[in-house]
C-alpha cells in the first residue's frame, strides 16, 4: 500500500505528503464545488500579490505655518490642563 502511495505521488504534485497519503487511503475527499452565486462574485483575474518586505510610501505632509503651529500648541496645552484638572490659564491682558 505504501509503495503504491509513493508511486502515485507525482500525480498529486501540488499536495503535501500527508494530503497524498490521506487521499490514497480515502480519508480526504476533494472539496465540493462552490454554489453559483459564489462563482459569479469571484474576480475574473487573480488578486495581485502584496510584497511582504517593501516599505510603504510615506504620505506627503504639508508644512505648517508658524501661526498653525502656535494654534496647535495652544490646543495641546489646553487639553493637557483639562486632563490634569488645572484651572484654565488666564487670558493675557491688553495694555492700551
Amino acid at each position: 500500500m505504501m509503495l503504491l502511495t509513493l508511486l502515485a505521488a507525482p500525480a498529486f504534485a501540488q499536495d503535501s505528503l500527508f494530503d497524498t497519503l490521506g487521499k490514497a487511503a480515502g480519508l480526504i475527499s476533494p472539496p465540493p464545488d462552490p454554489p453559483d452565486f459564489v462563482k459569479a462574485t469571484r474576480p475574473v483575474k487573480p488578486a495581485e500579490e502584496i510584497p511582504a518586505f517593501a516599505t510603504p510610501q510615506e504620505p506627503r505632509s504639508k508644512v505648517k505655518t508658524p501661526a498653525e503651529l502656535k494654534a496647535m500648541d495652544a490646543d495641546l496645552e489646553r487639553a493637557s490642563r483639562r486632563q490634569r484638572g488645572d484651572k484654565p490659564a488666564p487670558k493675557p491682558r491688553r495694555t492700551p
